[in-house]
């Protein structure tokens, strides 16, 4: 059997029940994706209370991610399906161990760095780590251009305040606008669409009064 039959037969039960449980838990439950998103640089959030089926359902998608190995990263998930196991992570208060499944996932495959190293930067700003994401992002968009989620992650981790250090804000919107020439239909982490992006990143939030996040 071909490698890619074999990737699709492994990722297929997982890709359908992130798709199918992840959106009717998310309503039933009132889960809001955007609350969770780092619009500001603050201590990540605390997971939402959860029915029990919607944990279960949630510890399910986990169950299945862990089970496929770096194969689900590797293989490069699509970034809504990754948006929504990001969502089961992170609302399981799970948000540090799928970090560490993408950085594991680059180890095993150099090559997924391109799509992982992005969202490897996402998640650290997720996790309020600032400088940490800043840095990943820029090494995301030096070592590969082309990759439209590189220049995403780095215009929204530079426009998050870390100590006291940002970018201007005409750099912001040159990257915003390359990102656009790019793809003008991105879509992100986050679920984060280019109008979205616009609107978020165009004009950083005013700096702490303390210096810091």
């Amino acid at each position: 059997m071909k490698q890619s039959t074999m990737t699709a037969l492994a990722l297929a039960p997982l890709l359908l029940t992130a798709c199918d449980l992840v959106a009717p838990a998310q309503q039933r439950d009132r889960i809001d994706r955007v609350a969770i998103v780092p619009t500001t640089p603050v201590s990540p959030p605390q997971p939402p209370t959860l029915s029990a089926e919607t944990q279960a359902s949630y510890e399910a998608i986990v169950a299945q991610v862990n089970a496929s190995g770096d194969l689900f990263f590797t293989r490069r998930a699509p970034t809504k399906v990754l948006n929504e196991v990001e969502l089961v992570f992170f609302s399981l208060g799970r948000g540090p161990e799928l970090l560490t499944r993408i950085e594991s996932a680059m180890t095993a495959d150099p090559k997924a760095r391109a799509w992982l190293l992005p969202r490897q930067a996402w998640l650290l700003g997720r996790l309020g780590q600032f400088d940490e994401a800043r840095s990943v992002a820029e090494s995301a968009r030096t070592d590969f251009p082309t990759e439209p989620d590189a220049w995403f992650v780095w215009a929204f981790a530079n426009s998050q305040s870390a100590s006291g250090s940002r970018v201007p804000a005409t750099a912001l919107r040159d990257a915003i606008n390359h990102l656009l020439a790019m793809a003008p239909d991105y879509f992100g982490p986050g679920d984060t669409t280019a109008e979205g992006l616009r609107k978020q990143l165009t004009t950083p939030a005013a700096p702490s009064p303390h210096g810091g996040p």
